[in-house]
């Protein structure tokens, strides 16, 4: 009988294969779960951790608001000169008494903006925001509460001050990547970028540093968020007597007002009395119809107040709102108070 040689080189090819194909699974699963984990330690960085990023290297940073010990650590790092605050000033605040006395132990200037994620930029703090990066000495450490949107929004106009970065960087930088959605009121951060980008068009030129200097400090208006309140001499308010009169509200915006009969919807003026110990004593809304008011245009809204029984001082508080009641001070209006003495 002839014995015929197995083919050992076929059989080494067919147990080759198999083990190769193994071992290329498992590095894929491996560097799957690799992206995988960096990927969730990103996020959990930018939505549960410091939110800590260099936007441009010994100019500026972009963070969440860091405890004492990390300020200090990110701070010593990186050579900061100047935090921009973004919270305001809170000097009862635990976190605020700690950022300043990091600051004071570092020789750091500190700097406080007040600005909110759920309302348009309020013009006044825009051009505050300006001088500062005018004048302030870098690297510049921004931050607000999660870093997510008054510091995108606050990156993004440093960007388009100081580099070539277009409207495409500028909003990268107020996106998921960092934590911020552009979803319900925090929106408001991605819509003042789409005012400059309308501006653009309107004047029919592209950005630059120049053009958008000028449109934050001269022509950037925070939507229908601009009127004014013209009352008639204050009468006399006495005791056991209602008190009703006209205001006559003027739309100052390039929007137009749209009013509602639903509180919460549509531009009205709510007002509020008082007491001396600062107790609310009467408040309501008037402009509970439903009218545009286009720009330029004025609205009769008739005050009513009850009859008062106690004598005494009182306030009485005028304040005029738009969507969901949010104040056109928190933009910029100033409120008008009027006292009464009740005898």
């Amino acid at each position: 009988m002839k014995l015929i040689a197995p083919n050992l080189v076929s059989s080494r090819k067919q147990l080759a294969w198999p083990l190769s194909y193994q071992r290329l699974k498992w590095a894929s699963l491996a560097a799957l779960l690799t992206v995988l984990g960096l990927l969730l330690w990103e996020v959990l960085h930018v939505l549960a951790g410091w939110n800590t990023h260099t936007v441009i290297d010994k100019q500026l940073y972009r963070s969440a608001q860091l405890s004492e010990a990390k300020l200090r650590e990110f701070a010593s790092e990186n050579g900061i000169k100047t935090i921009v605050n973004l919270r305001g000033f809170n000097g009862w605040e635990g976190w605020y008494q700690a950022e300043s006395k990091v600051a004071a132990e570092l020789g750091i200037s500190q700097e406080d903006l007040t600005t909110s994620a759920n309302v348009f930029p309020n013009p006044n703090e825009m051009r505050k925001l300006v001088e500062i990066y005018d004048r302030s000495e870098r690297p510049l450490l921004v931050h607000c509460r999660r870093g997510s949107d008054r510091t995108g929004l606050a990156t993004g106009i440093f960007l388009l001050l100081y580099t070539n970065a277009n409207l495409s960087d500028v909003r990268w930088n107020c996106s998921p990547r960092y934590g911020h959605f552009r979803a319900m009121t925090t929106a408001r951060m991605d819509e003042f970028f789409d005012f400059y980008e309308e501006y653009l068009q309107s004047i029919q030129k592209e950005h630059s540093p120049e053009i958008f200097r000028d449109w934050i400090l001269t022509k950037y208006e925070p939507g229908h968020f601009l009127g004014n309140l013209k009352l008639p001499p204050q009468p006399e308010w006495k005791r056991d007597q209602t008190l009703c009169f006209i205001a006559q509200a003027e739309n100052l915006s390039s929007m137009p007002w749209k009013m509602s009969a639903g509180r919460f919807v549509g531009v009205h003026l709510c007002y509020q009395v008082n007491d001396e110990a600062g107790e609310i004593v009467y408040k309501d809304v008037a402009g509970l119809f439903d009218r545009v008011v286009q720009p330029g245009e004025s609205v009769d809204l008739e005050i009513c107040l009850p009859a008062i029984k106690k004598a005494g001082t009182y306030y009485l508080h005028f304040e005029l709102t738009g969507e969901k009641h949010i104040a056109f001070s928190k933009i910029g209006w100033q409120p008008i108070v009027w006292k009464f003495e009740i005898r």
